[in-house]
């Protein structure tokens, strides 16, 4: 004989209970199909709010103006927010001493404003020097902040057959930094930066710069010329050479020549990684740097439609 799961209650009363158990498994899927379409909105709003916090996705691709001594002809599109900084340790020996430079940050910010124009601040950040004589302790050091610039890239010409890619970059450096790394003057610059494509993925840049420097409350005209190669390596590598010529490099100095190398890495489609090797030639002297830096970039507004 079957067993009745309702026992002896009227039949009256377990379909109200039937009823009441139907309505209360229909109330919960309502509540569950509802609480996950809250968490699929919530889910999207925190995607949307990610996106609008990295900023508007920029379309060129990330260039930058290190490593090397050369700046590039690259002007940033409006709205675009880049930050290139690093670190640079140089070693000077000679028979009776040594001196040691190190700077870090070395920072400079560029924003683009549209029409082939953008804004540059940047220095050399923090530095240290020391220098050496026969025994171990340092027989002079300094340490402090370095003067910084102001100025501008605009680009004059594209790349149109034999004619290269050339910008003009004016700026002027700010006496703002410690007493022992500043000019302690105004001391204007001009920059022609120029580029050519060439077979195979390599390229051509270079640099041709005059300043008016301050130096001990005199001042004195530098030139400076650069010769850079460069190629890229599959979607994330690239790397260069550089030859380039400062004279002179102090009042009253010589010719100074330096030979560089480096490779960069892209870590994301906004942000680059490089290293960067050279030697210096003195006469009587050897002299080696290395550095290393970081470059980021984010778009601070859309531009026109």
């Amino acid at each position: 004989m079957p067993i009745s799961l309702w026992g002896d209650e009227p039949v009256a009363s377990r379909r109200d209970i039937m009823r009441t158990q139907c309505a209360l498994f229909f109330l919960l899927g309502a509540l569950t199909t509802g609480f996950g379409d809250e968490r699929k909105s919530a889910d999207k709003l925190a995607r949307e709010l990610a996106k609008q916090e990295a900023g508007p996705a920029i379309a060129e691709p990330l260039v930058s103006d290190r490593p090397g001594y050369s700046d590039g002809v690259t002007i940033l599109g409006r709205g675009i927010l880049q930050l290139e900084t690093g670190i640079n340790l140089t070693s000077l020996s000679e028979e009776s001493f040594t001196e040691h430079n190190f700077t870090g940050g070395s920072p400079t910010l560029r924003l683009g404003v549209g029409r082939g124009v953008e804004l540059r601040f940047g220095g050399d950040g923090f530095r240290t020097y020391s220098r050496h004589g026969a025994g171990t302790d340092p027989v002079e050091q300094s340490i402090g902040a370095s003067d910084f610039s102001a100025g501008a890239k605009m680009r004059l010409t594209r790349e149109r057959g034999v004619v290269p890619e050339l910008t003009f970059i004016p700026l002027v450096s700010l006496p703002v930094g410690h007493q022992s790394f500043t000019s302690s003057g105004l001391d204007p610059t001009l920059k022609l930066a120029w580029s050519k494509s060439l077979r195979e993925g390599l390229s051509a840049s270079g640099n041709v710069n005059v300043s008016s420097l301050s130096e001990d409350g005199d001042r004195y005209l530098q030139q400076a010329f650069s010769f850079q190669v460069g190629r890229g390596f599959g979607r994330r590598w690239a790397g260069f050479g550089e030859i380039y010529t400062v004279s002179p490099v102090a009042t009253g100095g010589s010719s100074g020549w330096t030979f560089d190398g480096g490779v960069s890495y892209s870590i994301t489609r906004d942000s680059q990684f490089d290293v960067s090797v050279g030697q210096q030639v003195i006469p009587m002297a050897r002299c080696w740097f290395i550095a290393a830096g970081y470059v980021v970039r984010r778009a601070v507004w859309l531009p026109r439609r």
